[in-house]
């Protein structure tokens, strides 16, 4: 949203870049045409390496990327590496060796911004707080088991306890059971902020966070990723909306059929204990990131947020893990050399900045090779494990009707899941059709595009929100229930 003189301001305060004006004139026609886009990670990222929060032998950086509509697909333009300390801006006109390192550079930075921010703290640690609320209310007798509300969330709340034990938990380092977050687990051992880096950033994702505005809709929107904004195949937006539709659409017959009007949701004590006591959570500092209304249509809102957090938005960023992550390059859980100043990378510069595979490491008391490579990737594997309960059912109305057996035969709430079943699987206009057709769509404009390929990328393909089974992703990919892995 920034302006051409803004632009030009940023650039002239950059240690340098391959033709400025050239590049300047670039950018500024993309902005003009309201075609650019920006990643910048500093708000997340940039006050982690100024505050001497990177491990010893590691290298941490939050760059600043400008990317362009072109040709029917979103490129990269610019990356600055070091925008914190407004370094060298790197573009596809420098070296190969130094655009694909400055490449690399991003892809690091978001994993970075991918493990604690897009999946632990907006998937995990969100739903945490709604299902922590839910289960004390419950324990204590305060919300009923078969309390309308419940029967419809507590699907896609219950088994994030189980995950999450495995992340937070408080166990002596080294125990069997100490959570990657505690001292010498995971996080110290194999990212550059080490477990206090991570506090820092989920502290500054949590500093301006709203629930609100991290809904589907609302985020697209703000980032300007609908399609008219971004007229290029985007997965996540084009097959996420029919979900986003149906969930919106079930939610709202279950709390129709639940309360007559709004009275009545205000009424509902147990209700509002339950998101009260979420809104006190997230608010608890007097910042405003959860604002509970007592409304039917604040309860709809509330819920579908809840709702397609839980099981849409953290399948995308949980079921893609290994096809991208368990791929070093894409992004490396840590750097091993400096970000580059400028253009002129050799090769060996270039290889120095991922893991080594020949790098010998000590642990337990034996010694193993390509030891941060392997983690890397057993982290990604177990975050694509098989799950035995899938949101879209099997395609029958009964294995739904088994996910909601609290609601009453007959009644209204059951009414509204056979709408939703119907509403993923029934007819041309359906959720599992849209997305099949969105996916072919992809799949025949990228071999249009690339004849000579053996392969379709999974970024195209991309059949992680498929209400079907794709069998060839060797894992079950339709969106899951609940945060369970």
């Amino acid at each position: 949203r920034g302006s051409n003189d803004a632009l030009a301001a940023w650039l002239g305060a950059a240690a340098g870049s391959h033709d400025s004006a050239a590049l300047l004139a670039t950018l500024q026609a993309a902005n003009s045409a309201g075609t650019l886009f920006v990643c910048d990670y500093a708000p997340v990222l940039g006050n982690v390496a100024p505050a001497g929060l990177v491990r010893s032998g590691q290298y941490f950086a939050a760059p600043f990327a400008l990317f362009a509509v072109s040709g029917g697909a979103l490129l990269p333009l610019a990356i600055q590496v070091d925008s914190v300390g407004r370094g060298y801006v790197f573009t596809p006109q420098d070296d190969a060796n130094a655009w694909l390192l400055a490449k690399l550079w991003v892809g690091s930075a978001d994993a970075q911004w991918w493990f604690s921010g897009a999946h632990l703290f907006n998937t995990h640690t969100v739903v945490m707080q709604f299902a922590i609320a839910a289960a004390a209310l419950a324990e204590a007798g305060t919300l009923a088991a078969d309390h309308p509300v419940l029967v419809l969330l507590k699907p896609h709340l219950a088994k994030v306890f189980d995950i999450n034990t495995a992340v937070y938990n408080l166990q002596a380092s080294g125990s069997a059971g100490a959570g990657i977050y505690q001292a010498g687990q995971f996080c110290d051992q194999f990212l550059p902020t080490g477990r206090i880096g991570l506090y820092q950033i989920v502290s500054n994702l949590f500093a301006d966070y709203s629930f609100d505005a991290a809904a589907f809709d609302s985020s697209l929107a703000a980032r300007q990723l609908d399609t008219g904004n971004l007229p290029v195949p985007f997965p996540y937006r084009d097959d996420g909306t029919p979900w986003w539709n149906a969930i919106a659409n079930f939610v709202s017959g279950v709390i129709e059929a639940s309360y007559a009007d709004d009275a009545a949701v205000a009424a509902d004590a147990p209700l509002n204990a339950w998101f009260g006591a979420v809104q006190a959570a997230f608010n608890h500092d007097g910042v405003p990131r959860y604002t509970w209304t007592p409304t039917k249509a604040g309860l709809k809102r509330s819920a579908t947020v809840l709702f397609h957090m839980a099981a849409v938005q953290h399948t995308a960023v949980n079921n893609s893990m290994f096809p991208h992550w368990g791929y070093l390059p894409n992004g490396a859980f840590a750097m091993t050399a400096p970000p580059p100043a400028g253009p002129g990378v050799t090769d060996a510069q270039l290889l120095a900045s991922l893991p080594d595979p020949q790098a010998q490491t000590a642990y337990g008391g034996n010694s193993y090779y390509a030891w941060p490579i392997q983690n890397q990737i057993d982290f990604v594997v177990a975050g694509t494990s098989a799950v035995d309960d899938v949101a879209a059912g099997d395609g029958s109305l009964a294995s739904l009707d088994a996910v909601y057996a609290g609601f009453a035969a007959g009644s209204g709430q059951a009414a509204a899941v056979a709408a939703f079943q119907a509403a993923l699987w029934d007819g041309a206009d359906s959720a599992s059709a849209r997305i099949a057709q969105n996916q072919s769509a992809r799949i025949a404009a990228f071999r249009q595009a690339n004849p000579s390929a053996a392969t379709v990328p999974n970024s195209v393909s991309y059949y992680y929100l498929s209400p079907a089974v794709a069998p060839a992703m060797n894992l079950n990919a339709p969106v899951m229930n609940g945060i369970q892995i």
